[in-house]
């Protein structure tokens, strides 16, 4: 893949190439990154609406994952573009999905973001691509959430499923959906029984209502980065192997300075 002519400062270091994996992911637990590091680092690359949005939370804990979250999306991103953290600019499309508004060498670029409890995840691609991550131990709704939101089908295989595998599946489809959802940049306002999954070895989505019908051609790979927690994602690539198609790694606290 070519470039356009470069107009920024950092070298990149993640830029895929034709031989490359079509969907960058990178994740952290902000409990891992000290504040001193994220003000340090990190504050100074935030627009100032970001700042702003931040300023707004009225936990410092909220305001942290905010801070580790955006700022791994600018280093991220910035490590693929070549751009500078501070240089990226982002605006929302019409149904809120954000997207790269400049510099001019980094708009055909795509990201998501996603973070819950103990986990932020970014995935980046030069396709469009929806990402969910979401804590196996946080308290799941009973079956009567997933009655009302999820298809019959999908209700049926997670009430037949034994009580203690109930909140894992439960959330298996819960982050297929939102994956999709924002990768189509729908958001929720979609009603989650329109698709539902087939959770075999290929994932499938089958369509049950037409006005959630797909734009794109969309895979689908679910993964647990670690023992906590489940990662889901939406994404567009011909490569046959997701695994190869998917560059999955942790972003290490070492890795917040920005490159020159």
């Amino acid at each position: 893949m070519i470039l356009k002519s470069r107009q920024c400062k950092a070298e990149p270091q993640l830029r895929p190439s034709g031989n490359s994996p079509s969907v960058v992911i990178r994740y952290i637990d902000p409990n891992s990154i000290n504040s001193q590091t994220l003000n340090n680092h990190v504050l100074p690359w935030l627009s100032l609406e970001e700042q702003e949005r931040m300023r707004k939370f009225s936990k410092a804990s909220l305001s942290h994952v905010f801070l580790a979250a955006h700022g791994l999306k600018r280093n991220v991103l910035a490590q693929m573009t070549g751009c500078l953290p501070s240089e990226l600019q982002f605006e929302a499309a019409e149904q809120g999905k954000p997207l790269v508004s400049g510099p001019a060498i980094a708009t055909d670029w795509h990201f998501n973001l996603s973070h819950t409890h103990g986990l932020v995840a970014v995935a980046a691609s030069c396709q469009p691509v929806g990402i969910d991550v979401e804590d196996l131990s946080r308290q799941v709704p009973d079956l009567d959430i997933a009655k009302r939101y999820f298809s019959r089908r999908e209700y049926q295989h997670i009430a037949a499923t034994a009580p203690s595998e109930q909140a894992r599946l439960f959330l298996q489809y819960w982050t297929l959906k939102e994956a999709f959802l924002k990768a189509e940049g729908w958001g929720l306002s979609q009603r989650l029984d329109a698709v539902e999954f087939d959770l075999s070895e290929d994932i499938a989505l089958s369509v049950l209502d037409l006005a959630a019908q797909p734009t794109k051609s969309w895979r689908f790979w679910q993964h647990q980065p670690n023992g906590s927690h489940l990662m889901s994602v939406a994404l567009i690539t011909n490569t046959l192997d997701l695994h190869t198609a998917i560059d999955c790694q942790p972003w290490h606290p070492t890795d917040w300075q920005p490159r020159h």
